[in-house]
């Protein structure tokens, strides 16, 4: 089974939005999945609506924490809660194509323990473009990383994980390298950053 961990900030009713068009992709790939709903300490009405998605369907569950502790937080807490046989964090605002869950779960399904996807193309403008090509560059020349062209910044928003059945911790990746389809990385377990009574139910 596939975690999604929805992370959810002043969400509304993308919430039910994203919910509807991933059931959709997911029941035509038969892909089995839940979704872990991680409300980020929102103000409005957004966990009440993913209360009430989760109240109506057998395949989600809601969280919240106890006040805003910005995007890795989240994801942190995500994976504490998750019971999937691997894991994938998503944002809220549908900018990601859901077909990447596809492709990735494929991936998944052929072997690969960690995937980490980056953009093929930018169109930031030309100043944004300029600078990360030039950072980028640098970074590669400085680190025994190797980053693909454009960088891979989606990776604390999109990147899927092997086997994260996990309560107590979250899990750290150190470094990786991406040879064409692989990725060599090493992991480790690092005590979880938000402790259990920050996250509400």
């Amino acid at each position: 089974m596939l975690s999604l961990i929805l992370l959810s900030y002043f969400s509304g009713e993308r919430i039910t939005k994203a919910y509807e068009n991933i059931t959709e992709l997911l029941s035509q790939e038969k892909i089995d999945f839940e979704l872990i709903i991680i409300d980020d300490g929102s103000t409005d009405n957004s966990f009440e609506i993913a209360k009430q998605l989760e109240s109506l369907n057998e395949n989600v569950k809601s969280f919240q924490l106890s006040r805003n502790y910005t995007t890795n937080y989240a994801i942190f807490a995500g994976l504490s809660v998750c019971n999937g046989d691997c894991a994938m964090p998503i944002p809220d605002d549908e900018q990601q194509p859901y077909s990447t869950i596809v492709s990735m779960y494929r991936l998944w399904e052929r072997g690969a323990k960690v995937i980490i996807p980056n953009r093929q193309s930018r169109n930031d403008g030309f100043l944004s473009d300029l600078f990360s090509k030039t950072y980028y560059k640098i970074i590669n020349n400085l680190s025994d990383i190797n980053f693909p062209p454009g960088g891979a910044d989606m990776f604390f928003y999109l990147y899927l994980i092997h086997n994260l059945r996990c309560r107590r911790y979250a899990v750290c990746i150190e470094r990786c390298i991406v040879r064409n389809e692989s990725i060599q990385t090493r992991i480790t377990q690092r005590a979880h950053v938000v402790a259990d009574d920050t996250i509400n139910r």
